[in-house]
């Protein structure tokens, strides 16, 4: 959680640790892909991105993982965005909070539902990306860390592949 006196906001962060002894050179925390839940079917639509790397906390991006040590990468952030939306109920416009991705360029709108953004580790020791999946769910226009209205969650390989997903 991070605020200012006019604005608060949640970064969501991933954790990621290289367990093994050497460091993974040559890395890369990438997102390509997002699937939005649809409230009409309870499947999932996939929604392509060019891909980016995540950056870490500190707003770099490591070439190398160490061993046995602990990175935070910034991939999502709950804020107000800059443009501004009608709000129905005091006919005027009003500035709502909504879930973005972090990208190097600008912020990638998700807005409101339950999205799941799956991650890829990629070094030059590992044959294939080290996938990762995490499961968004954000429904509010005000800022709140109700867990009615928002969550985190990493499912696994199973549960994704369990997902309806509708092209």
């Amino acid at each position: 959680y991070e605020s200012s006196s006019n604005e608060k906001r949640t970064i969501v962060r991933v954790k990621i640790e290289n367990n093994g002894n050497s460091p993974a050179l040559h890395s890369e925390v990438i997102v390509d892909t997002v699937y939005k839940k649809q409230n009409s079917n309870n499947g999932y639509v996939k929604l392509d991105y060019v891909p980016f790397n995540l950056k870490d906390n500190r707003g770099g991006v490591p070439k190398a993982l160490a061993p046995n040590l602990v990175y935070y990468f910034d991939l999502a952030v709950i804020s107000k965005p800059d443009e501004m939306s009608f709000d129905s109920d005091k006919l005027k416009q009003k500035q709502f909070y909504k879930l973005s991705l972090i990208t190097d360029k600008s912020p990638q709108l998700l807005g409101r539902g339950t999205f799941i953004v799956p991650i890829k580790v990629c070094s030059s020791k590992l044959s294939k990306p080290s996938i990762s999946y995490l499961k968004l769910y954000w429904d509010s226009d005000e800022y709140t860390d109700s867990k009615d209205v928002f969550s985190v969650d990493i499912i696994s390989q199973t549960e994704f592949n369990s997902l309806k997903i509708i092209k």
